[in-house]
């Protein structure tokens, strides 16, 4: 690890994602270090790649033992991919914490409501919206203990809407 630490210093609204690369919206990053939302939520975030794979918000969380993305929320927007699709991260190899996506996931193999592809991290009091998400699953494959299908009534009476 770099040690590197990011930290998300207020609430984003990302809806103008959805004009940009050409209508592609967002371009998924990896990350190899920390991601603290702090709490914070990013609203209305598209990502429209139906041709790649591994696609989220995060395209990978790698195996580097102490990275982790926590204490985030997505809420609303769409994420599309192919494979390996879900609404926080393509692909987890440590661990995610403390975080949602109510927004909707598709994708053609492996798709989850908040993460998928060769989810062999861990996952920690997280949760994705069953309903709006479109999925009935937090990960596309792999074990999703530790990650909690809610629906939106739900979700909202934990106060995570």
């Amino acid at each position: 690890m770099n040690g590197d630490y990011y930290a998300l210093g207020a609430n984003i609204n990302a809806s103008v994602t959805s004009e940009w690369n050409s209508g592609a919206g967002f371009a998924p990053v990896s990350v190899n270090d920390v991601f603290n939302g702090l709490g914070h939520t990013i609203t209305g975030l598209t990502i429209n790649r139906p041709g790649e794979d591994y696609i989220g918000l995060f395209k990978a969380l790698g195996a580097v033992a102490d990275a982790s993305i926590r204490n985030v929320g997505l809420v609303g927007g769409s994420v599309t991919g192919r494979d390996y699709v879900g609404g926080l991260a393509g692909k987890n190899k440590s661990q995610i914490s403390n975080s949602y996506n109510t927004g909707s996931v598709d994708g053609s193999t492996d798709v989850g409501g908040l993460v998928d592809g060769e989810t062999d991290g861990t996952i920690t009091n997280s949760y994705w919206d069953t309903q709006t998400s479109g999925r009935s699953n937090c990960v596309g494959s792999g074990s999703d203990s530790g990650c909690t299908g809610l629906t939106t009534a739900q979700m909202e009476a934990a106060g995570e809407l």
